[in-house]
């Protein structure tokens, strides 16, 4: 190739990578599946509310049958929705405090802008 030609095919090669940037798998999930916060949130409840009606009930009826190997099983599952149900509690918090931070400007940026 002719130093010309090498030039336009280096300058086509930056300014696809500048206009094409490919959006990440989380990305695309966000922008097909997009449901608000707080409508999550409640649909999150209600499954998780019911998944820990049905394994008490379980447990009440295996414990209720002298099966205590099951019932323990069943509790063990609870436990884990249990679990399941403060990372998602965990996770709300913290995309609402990040959200917040990014609405008011970071904390640093804010007090650098106290002092000058």
């Amino acid at each position: 190739m002719s130093a010309p030609a090498q030039e336009e095919a280096s300058a086509v090669v930056n300014g696809d990578a500048e206009a094409e940037v490919q959006p990440s798998i989380w990305e695309v999930i966000d922008e097909l599946i997009s449901v608000p916060r707080a409508t999550l949130a409640k649909i999150l409840g209600v499954a998780l509310s019911i998944l820990c009606c049905v394994s008490s009930w379980l447990i009440y009826r295996e414990v209720n049958n002298g099966r205590l190997d099951l019932a323990a099983l069943h509790g063990g599952f609870l436990l884990l929705v249990f679990g399941l149900m403060g990372s998602v509690a965990f996770v709300l918090f913290e995309a609402g405090r990040l959200e917040g931070e990014s609405a008011e400007g970071s904390p640093d940026q804010v007090e650098n802008k106290k002092t000058d």
